[in-house]
């Protein structure tokens, strides 16, 4: 499945994608927001903006989506856009965090928890987990923003300290207590790159080495 939200401006056409691909489609739901870099010298009105895309948890209760917060402005590096959460049965939204460059949305498969990659820019991206029952709660990866840091020992990866250019990126629920992540990059220590893939527990426990899926690395 895959569709698409477009902003057009000038014959420049900035997608948000949502795709979940054929062998998860049964087991969890997976979404892509990706926002294409404009350039700093077009501006962009929230009235040409289509309606929010909206991703739903398992159980229909909780509604993750992407809206347009800010339009462009010069030296921004793209448009700004919200990450909400919506719960239904409440009609109460939350607003997630902020991002310009892209998200990749990832919920397990009972709908208590949903991951997020941001791709914080073209050097980094880190991974935040959104515990939205029985009570709100952030878990981050990768990341020094707000909410609890979970695999602290990830950071003191010689690949990690390492290089200039850092991913880490959600890749599929193990159940509900443990989240696969992929931590990629490269620069001065690995020129040709690195990659790991990890599982690692939302609760106490160590981070366990697993071998990464094949596939072209996200950037």
């Amino acid at each position: 499945m895959l569709s698409r939200l477009r902003q057009s401006h000038h014959g420049n056409e900035h997608p948000i994608v949502a795709k979940t691909p054929r062998k998860w489609r049964h087991a969890m739901h997976v979404a892509l927001i990706v926002v294409a870099i404009g350039f700093a010298q077009l501006g962009y009105s929230a009235e040409q903006f289509q309606p929010p895309l909206n991703i739903p948890s398992p159980d229909g209760r909780y509604v993750v989506g992407a809206k347009l917060a800010n339009p462009e402005t010069a030296g921004s590096g793209g448009p700004e856009y919200e990450l909400f959460l919506t719960d239904r049965a409440a009609g109460v939204e939350r607003i997630l965090d902020r991002f310009i460059r892209g998200a990749d949305v990832l919920w397990s498969s009972d709908g208590r928890q949903v991951a997020v990659t941001f791709w914080a820019s073209s050097n980094e991206s880190y991974v935040a987990i959104y515990w939205v029952k029985p009570t709100f709660d952030v878990l981050r990866i990768g990341d020094g923003g707000g909410g609890r840091q979970i695999a602290t020992d990830l950071a003191s990866l010689p690949e990690v300290s390492g290089n200039d250019h850092v991913y880490f990126q959600a890749l599929a629920w193990q159940g509900s207590a443990a989240l696969r992540v992929k931590v990629f990059g490269h620069g001065d220590r690995d020129p040709q790159g690195f990659a790991k893939c990890f599982d690692l527990p939302l609760g106490p426990g160590a981070s366990r080495r697993v071998p990464c899926p094949p596939g072209r690395d996200v950037q």
